[in-house]
């Protein structure tokens, strides 16, 4: 479990690179933005209710 918690956390902190560099360039939100901005929010979920042992529900 721990493997995955590193590479989550690694994703996590990729994507987060990825939008603050891309918020660099951008004046507003482009829709690839956006969706970098989903993919952190699902995955910051994900690493939230391992963290927490909850259960995630499809949404």
């Amino acid at each position: 479990m721990v493997k995955g918690v590193e590479e989550l956390l690694a994703r996590i902190e990729s994507i987060r690179r990825e939008l603050n560099e891309q918020a660099l360039h951008d004046s507003l939100p482009s829709p690839t933005m956006l969706e970098k901005s989903r993919e952190l929010d699902r995955l910051l979920n994900v690493y939230q209710a391992v963290k927490t042992g909850a259960r995630l529900t499809q949404s």
